[in-house]
């Protein structure tokens, strides 16, 4: 399959809401596309690509380690005022990562955290700011 076919194939998941379908994707292909969907106007599509992210790319983490942590540092590097881009959706993108692998999570949480306001890498863009609050809300009460 080419790659354009398997982005309209991905993007016909996100939109029908049935993300198990998903798996039958390579996984890092997939991610690759996803993405670039977190910053599509949609909330919806938004929503349900950080939803999507937060299950292929844990399971991407169990297989290999390494290949998530590349992503994880994408994101981070997403939200980096070098990188040229704002980093929409990343923040909750992060987040819903980590609530699904505590590997993850141990690694990456504190991370998240500073780029809230006193955090070391704080963003100054209000709404990417509530963005990370958000993402860091969503984290409280998981183990």
């Amino acid at each position: 399959m080419n790659f354009r076919n398997l982005k309209k194939e991905i993007f016909d998941i996100i939109r029908s809401g049935d993300l198990e379908k998903l798996f039958s994707f390579p996984k890092k292909k997939a991610v690759s596309f996803l993405i670039g969907l977190l910053s599509y106007p949609d909330e919806q599509i938004k929503k349900r690509t950080i939803k999507a992210l937060g299950m292929l790319v844990p399971r991407i983490a169990d297989e290999d380690m390494e290949s998530a942590r590349i992503i994880m540092r994408k994101f981070m590097w997403n939200l980096n005022d070098e990188s040229g881009g704002i980093g929409w959706g990343i923040p909750e993108a992060m987040a819903e990562i980590m609530k699904n692998h505590k590997g993850l999570r141990k690694e990456y949480e504190h991370i998240l955290k500073s780029y809230a306001r006193g955090g070391g890498n704080y963003l100054d863009f209000p709404p990417l700011e509530e963005e990370v609050k958000k993402a860091i809300r969503s984290l409280e009460g998981i183990k």
